[in-house]
């Protein structure tokens, strides 16, 4: 009775032990946003333009891979194929992807880059914000805000004040407002002037962030050669809100509002006029239009986090620890005697079982022609010759430490070897072993 409650305190206390290792900390919850993805129905989504593509007859993928996959999927032709990226980024790219993003780009594929830089939605705030400086740092180019300061007023000089003036009655300092919330503004962006892409087009309509910038440049970096294109601007401020430049043979498509083509801005008709003369004019029928989801957390690829954060992980650990404890309460508790345990042979032992086994299987003449080959081997190495275990006598008999003697009757081993007739091997393998000394 004694032993059944001494393993019953055991297996409690590792129970314990086990659950407050495996239950992580509760986290703070966070409030569920929208995010760019093709599996999001949300505002921010992009669903409706990957339900929109696939009803129209257009090729499309959704990307849950690293970027490698664009040069190794077999649907994917070489070119005329348009990426639509979202930043900033929620999982980091590396920087061998964005190398061979760039690459792919400049064999003749496009890439539509949604920044948001001028409508910063909530999922924007949870995401790695400096991947939108990698991604333009490496395609070579640099972005800012220009934005019109006020000048600064005059300080007015200081005059003397006579002696009878009164003094001025000390007004009350005037309260401090409270911030003002940054609010969303609803902007239309107008052609720049005609081009394939703003065919037909009168004025889309963005989200601006009124504590964001308005007044953004993209410019190309000091030791790029690209030309940007101002394609559309706002109408409201006149800041430059698309821009298109070359990269290799292929283009860039550039825009400050995340939500030009998402869920609910693809039901106006011209936003959804611009998206579909954009994939008219980059895949020419023929190309894929690819959404990239891996980096903003859709992906096929191991993650350590989401395994470990998957509750069937937790439910089956619980399960099979349950188990454990009914096992150990209800198995008898008193251990079998332990077995003798045979000794474990020597090296030596070992050496001479390995020995006999070759010794009955193994021919004397084949055992010779395998040490023999190793030793040439041995040899060309040292004197940088191709290792093919061919005869090196030529090269020792050149070398004037090595007994004459010593030479021949390794010689005459060869040739037996050669002529596949038995021999010593113990004689053989001295001989060797004297050639070695002598040249070391």
């Amino acid at each position: 009775m004694k032993d059944r409650l001494i393993t019953l305190l055991g297996a409690g206390l590792a129970f314990f032990v086990m659950a407050v290792l495996m239950v992580p900390p509760p986290a703070p919850k966070e409030e569920a946003i929208s995010i760019p993805t093709t599996e999001d129905s949300g505002k921010y989504g992009l669903k409706t333009a990957w339900r929109w593509f696939n009803e129209s007859g257009n090729k499309v993928i959704s990307l849950r891979e690293r970027y490698t996959a664009l040069t190794t999927d077999a649907r994917l032709p070489s070119n005329g194929n348009l990426l639509v990226l979202s930043l900033p980024l929620r999982v980091q790219a590396r920087h061998l992807e964005l190398q061979q993003l760039q690459e792919w780009v400049a064999q003749g594929n496009h890439l539509l880059v949604l920044t948001a830089m001028s409508d910063w939605p909530e999922w924007a705030a949870r995401s790695n914000v400096s991947s939108i400086h990698e991604v333009f740092d490496r395609f070579g180019f640099g972005y800012g805000i220009d934005e019109h300061r006020p000048k600064p007023k005059p300080i007015p000089k200081k005059t003397r004040k006579p002696a009878n003036a009164k003094a001025k009655p000390v007004a009350e300092p005037k309260k401090k407002e409270e911030p003002r919330a940054p609010a969303r503004h609803l902007l239309h962006l107008a052609p720049s002037f005609q081009h394939p892409l703003t065919e037909g087009l009168t004025a889309v309509q963005a989200e601006w962030l009124d504590s964001e910038g308005r007044n953004w440049h993209l410019t190309s970096n000091a030791d790029t050669a690209h030309n940007t294109l101002v394609l559309m601007r706002d109408q409201e401020y006149h800041g430059a809100a698309l821009w298109q430049a070359r990269a290799g043979e292929g283009n860039l498509w550039v825009t400050r509002f995340t939500d030009l083509f998402s869920n609910h801005r693809l039901s106006e008709p011209q936003n959804a006029l611009l998206l579909r003369n954009l994939v008219a004019y980059t895949t020419q029928g023929s190309g894929y239009v690819i959404f990239d989801d891996m980096h903003q957390g859709l992906s096929i690829l191991y993650d350590p986090q989401t395994f470990f954060g998957d509750p069937r992980l937790h439910h089956s650990l619980w399960f099979l620890l349950a188990l454990w404890l009914v096992y150990v309460m209800g198995h008898t508790n008193r251990f079998m005697p332990v077995a003798n345990r045979l000794g474990a042979p020597r090296l030596i032992e070992q050496v001479q079982i390995l020995g006999n086994f070759f010794a009955r299987r193994l021919r004397s003449a084949a055992v010779g022609q395998r040490l023999l080959q190793y030793f040439f081997n041995e040899v060309r190495g040292y004197y940088a010759l191709p290792i093919n275990g061919e005869p090196v006598w030529d090269v020792l008999r050149t070398r004037s430490n090595v007994d004459a003697s010593v030479l021949e009757h390794a010689m005459r081993l060869h040739a037996r070897v050669v002529a596949s007739k038995s021999i010593n091997l113990v004689t053989l393998s001295r001989t060797i072993r004297q050639i070695r000394e002598q040249l070391s």
